[in-house]
C-alpha cells in the first residue's frame, strides 16, 4: 500500500508535463500563425486549363479532377489537433523517462 502515494504523484506529475507538452506546442503553432500560412499550392494559371486544343493543356486534368473530395482529406485542424496530442504525450514520456534516470542513477546522499 505504500506504492500509492508515488503511483498518484507519477500519474500528476504525467498529467502536468502532458499539458505543459500542449501548452507548449500551441505556443508554437500560434506563433507561426499555420493556418493562415501560404502551404497550400496555388491553382494552375488558366492559360493551361482553358488552352486551345492544340496546346498541352489537353492533358492537364482540371483542379476539380485533382483535387481530393473533403471526406478522404483530413482538415487542418484535425492534423494540428493530432500533432498536438502526439507532441504533449512524448514530451510527458520523455518527462518521466527522465525523471526515472534521475532517481535510479543518483549518487546516494552522504550522511554526517
Amino acid at each position: 500500500m505504500s506504492d500509492t502515494p508515488t503511483i498518484h504523484r507519477s500519474a500528476r506529475l504525467f498529467v502536468i508535463d502532458f499539458l505543459a507538452g500542449l501548452m507548449v506546442f500551441a505556443a508554437v503553432a500560434g506563433a507561426f500563425s499555420i493556418s493562415s500560412g501560404h502551404a497550400f499550392p496555388a491553382p494552375p494559371p488558366a492559360e493551361l486549363i482553358t488552352g486551345s486544343t492544340t496546346s498541352v493543356a489537353v492533358f492537364v486534368p482540371t483542379l476539380a479532377e485533382a483535387a481530393p473530395s473533403p471526406m478522404e482529406a483530413p482538415t487542418l485542424h484535425y492534423t494540428l489537433t493530432l500533432l498536438a496530442l502526439a507532441f504533449a504525450t512524448l514530451t510527458a514520456f520523455n518527462m518521466a523517462v527522465w525523471r526515472h534516470l534521475r532517481t535510479a542513477y543518483a549518487s546516494p546522499r552522504r550522511r554526517s
